[in-house]
């Protein structure tokens, strides 16, 4: 399934799909996002001052480990 990610998302640096196939995980210069594949709107996001390198998260989708650059 392919989905298009609103403008407002800009230049997305990282992605990576949840462990529930439900969201993506999306990284651009301004922070994290957890985007609802259904709506294409955030379910949440991280402000962050630095360019996310790595992200992955558990299997549970619990947490979320991210390597800054």
């Amino acid at each position: 399934m392919l989905h298009e990610l609103p403008n407002e998302f800009g230049a997305v640096g990282r992605v990576a799909p949840s462990p529930d196939g439900t969201a993506l995980l999306v990284a651009n210069q301004e922070g994290l996002y957890l985007i609802e594949l259904r709506t294409s709107r955030p379910r949440a996001s991280l402000p962050l001052s630095s360019s996310v390198r790595y992200m992955a998260s558990a299997p549970d989708g619990k947490h979320l480990a991210i390597g800054l650059h």
